[in-house]
């Protein structure tokens, strides 16, 4: 039995409670698009992030529909770490604090697996990119991106 169990909108290790969740408030009513938590630590950690997809045609019948592939997402640059460090409050350990990122981008990491498998794209090996505030803006407007969006970026793989 998998140790993280996935839906359409998260990532949940099962021993922990950890999680991932894909936020689907519009973004003028909640400024982020992802949220991490992490029960133990009574942690609940807004992030933005945007959604790195392919188009992929599929024939239906007679009609050719399009479905998305996905394949990772661009986070900006440390906010993740920053926003973990703030809600943990009392200077907490570097070692801590990369434990609480890991886990979350290994939640992040399974999500789009899971959402990859229930479209039956097996293989997918999602990557997690950060790019600096400035360069994330040109996605603001997009849930998902493209690859060329990840070069155009110069968003730098961190997993």
């Amino acid at each position: 039995m998998a140790e993280v169990e996935t839906t359409w909108t998260s990532a949940r290790r099962k021993t922990t409670g950890s999680e991932f969740r894909l936020i689907m408030i519009p973004p003028e009513f909640w400024t982020d698009s992802c949220l991490y938590i992490n029960p133990s630590l009574g942690l609940k950690i807004g992030f933005e992030g945007a959604w790195i997809c392919e188009r992929i045609p599929i024939a239906k019948g007679n009609k050719t529909i399009e479905r998305s592939k996905w394949l990772g997402v661009i986070l900006i640059e440390s906010q993740l770490r920053r926003r973990i460090e703030e809600a943990v409050g009392q200077r907490p350990s570097n070692t801590d604090v990369e434990a609480l990122v890991r886990d979350c981008y290994e939640l992040i990491v399974e999500f789009v697996r899971g959402m990859d498998r229930r479209q039956d794209y097996i293989g997918v090996r999602p990557h997690i990119y950060a790019a600096t505030p400035r360069e994330f803006a040109m996605f603001a407007s997009s849930v998902q991106v493209t690859r060329d969006a990840v070069a155009a970026s110069q968003a730098v793989q961190v997993l």
